[in-house]
């Protein structure tokens, strides 16, 4: 009898555990696009993922409203939503939510300005409140000066506005081209921006800082996932990210975070930053394992031992990525029989869209593929928001160079082979 408890009580246990693992939330997102006709389908998808190789959820805007459920497992992440045509043009505000169990409301407008987001569920409630005291104490201000500036024709010098204003009074290409070279001059000579222009961005900087320093505060004294979250973002201003922040960081991180939430995305993506840090001459590569088209895997530190080696970045969608690899082709051919070789890593949807690029390029290196971020090689190489780069590594596993370019890489190559 005792033992037939024992045996209950254990899948009792078990199937609690196993549900608690993988308990859903479901997040109803409804809003709002006011005056604005262009909404007409929004992109919905996980922070820190990129959509052009990752799936994504998409919403459509009805007679200026939406609603949809949005069902995620596990403890709750952020999401970012955009609408498609700002996706598409390239520039857009940021609006990120909790997937929570909870209704999120959202008000899109043509403006420019950050959207509206309300709700009660708890971490949205949470993260809408750390916002709203950020712009209290960082960013209300600047944005006032800022408006100043722009309104009393500070934001160039009298040359530059000269020149600006003209445009508004003409339609003649030719006489458009010849203000664009003006232009051009002015800013060669450093004459386009006034010096207003250069204070405001000074204290945009001391202002970025000081909210970096905020966060990684907030993140320490309030340990939840929008602390978490708070940290995480804190990290994207790689700039403004010194040594001294770095060490808060991974303090705060490795003392609370590592342990609070092992196995959160977030907390994944805050220890690639961390390590992503050493991705810079003099530095150390980074190991990775990915498969070649065969599907067979390749572990990036066998591919390259002993040898001086290119390790290329890129993705069939990423023109600028081909044409550096392209590039590459005439320095491979002279040096390979030397000790140097190439090995590239494609970031891609579907496998069959590197192989066609391949073809076309004509590298004759291995290729090896990394399809829908799984392994999270650009997160861990510090480049998840790029296309890709080229990281040059010595004979002992030291970087040489990142980034450079072909002629950048046969002078190096001159040296040390």
């Amino acid at each position: 009898m005792t033992k037939t408890y024992l045996i209950l009580a254990a899948i009792a246990l078990s199937s609690i555990s196993g549900a608690a693992q993988t308990a859903k939330n479901i997040t109803r997102i409804e809003g709002t696009a006011v005056n604005y006709p262009k909404c007409e389908t929004l992109l919905v998808s996980e922070t820190g993922t990129d959509v052009r190789v990752n799936k994504n959820d998409t919403i459509q805007v009805v007679n200026g409203r939406f609603s949809y459920d949005l069902i995620t497992e596990g403890t709750p992440t952020v999401y970012e939503i955009v609408p498609l045509n700002e996706h598409i043009r390239g520039s857009h505000p940021v609006t990120m939510f909790f997937a929570e169990t909870g209704t999120v409301n959202i008000t899109f407008t043509d403006d420019g300005k950050p959207r509206v987001v309300k709700s009660d569920a708890p971490l949205n409630a949470e993260y809408i409140s750390f916002n709203k005291e950020c712009e209290r104490l960082f960013f209300d201000n600047m944005r006032r000066l800022s408006d100043s500036i722009d309104s009393k024709g500070l934001r160039f010098t009298p040359e530059a506005n000269a020149l600006i204003d003209k445009p508004k009074k003409t339609t003649d290409k030719h006489e458009l081209d010849s203000l664009r070279l003006l232009l051009g001059e002015l800013e060669k000579h450093n004459k386009v921006y006034s010096q207003a222009n250069y204070d405001l961005e000074n204290a945009w900087e001391k202002t970025f800082r000081k909210h970096i320093e905020y966060s990684l505060a907030y993140a320490e004294n309030n340990v939840t996932p929008v602390g978490l979250y708070v940290m995480k973002d804190a990290t994207t201003n790689k700039r403004l990210f010194d040594e001294r922040l770095l060490s808060v960081t991974a303090d705060v991180f490795n003392r609370i975070y590592a342990k609070k939430y092992p196995d959160h995305p977030m907390s994944r993506s805050i220890r690639n930053f961390i390590a992503s840090q050493s991705i810079k001459p003099g530095g150390r590569f980074i190991d990775f394992t990915a498969p070649d088209i065969e599907g067979r895997d390749h572990t990036i530190s066998g591919e390259i031992a002993g040898k001086v080696a290119l390790i290329d970045f890129w993705g069939s969608w990423c023109g600028p990525c081909r044409r550096l690899s392209k590039s590459m082709i005439p320095v491979y051919e002279a040096y390979k029989d030397r000790g140097f070789t190439i090995v590239g890593i494609a970031r891609e949807r579907k496998a069959e869209e590197m192989t066609k690029a391949m073809a076309k390029d004509g590298y004759k290196w291995l290729n090896l593929v990394e399809l829908n971020d799984k392994g999270r090689i650009w997160e861990k190489y510090g480049i998840s928001n790029r296309g890709g780069t080229t990281v040059l590594v010595g004979r002992d596993g030291k970087i040489l160079a990142v980034h450079p370019s072909a002629e950048e890489v046969k002078a190096i190559l001159e040296k040390v082979l």
